[in-house]
């Protein structure tokens, strides 16, 4: 993914509080947040993502539950 123009543009939605990038070759999900500034925080198995505005969370684990690497 081209991270420099696709997520700059991302960030011009105003509504759009949360991004997540999946990694296709591992179990590694890369999550971008506008209230951090839109740093990046990269996480693996045992993660949980958090969705503080929805009151949810998303295990990383999960995500991948049904892929084979």
């Amino acid at each position: 993914m081209d991270r420099g123009r696709k997520t700059a543009c991302v960030r011009t939605v105003p509504s759009l509080q949360t991004v997540l990038i999946l990694c296709q070759d591992a179990t590694r999900v890369e999550v971008w947040r506008r209230e951090t500034w839109w740093a990046m925080q990269r996480l693996g198995p045992g993660d949980d993502i958090e969705f503080p505005g929805r009151g949810g969370t998303l295990h990383v684990t999960d995500v991948y539950a049904r892929v084979t690497f």
